[in-house]
């Protein structure tokens, strides 16, 4: 473990789109949209910080680590992922857009963060990473998918 720049940059540029959400609030909310329990926000909040810090502080597993089909698949993810937030802002930020299916894949502005961080571990072949992956996966999934299922679809 130690700072990486690497990972630092790999972190920010995973989180930053998130932060289209401060300036892109979403609209047209059903109305009464409840949460699951707050286990699940949990779960999805300690997964997210800490597979941001887990890359941030990911020196010596990033260190001369060559692009391979894992990078290159966690990069696609992360690209794609970048074409659905432009989905949202050009929809004109409705809520239903953070949540509609690509392809026949439900919710996959949920699906490809996990899988960015997820094939990210396998690329640095870190266990922090797959473990706060796995947390992330476990609270963000269901809670989205019970959004989809119940109030977008």
């Amino acid at each position: 473990m130690g700072f990486s720049f690497l990972g630092t940059l790999l972190a920010i540029a995973i989180a930053l789109p998130n932060l289209l959400l401060l300036r892109y609030p979403p609209r047209q909310i059903p109305p009464g949209m409840s949460d699951l329990h707050i286990a699940f926000s949990i779960l999805e909040w300690i997964g997210r910080i800490g597979c941001l810090a887990v890359l941030a502080l990911s020196k010596s597993r990033l260190v001369n680590r060559p692009f391979d089909i894992w990078f290159a698949l966690a990069a696609a993810c992360y690209v794609l992922s970048l074409v659905l937030w432009a989905r949202y802002v050009a929809s004109g930020h409705h809520h239903a857009s953070l949540y509609e299916s690509v392809g026949g894949v439900p919710i996959p502005m949920a699906i490809l963060p996990v899988c960015t961080f997820a094939f990210l571990a396998i690329w640095s072949e870190s266990m922090r990473l797959s473990i706060v992956t796995a947390l992330f996966a476990m609270g963000t999934l269901p809670k989205q998918w019970h959004i989809f299922r119940n109030y977008v679809r």
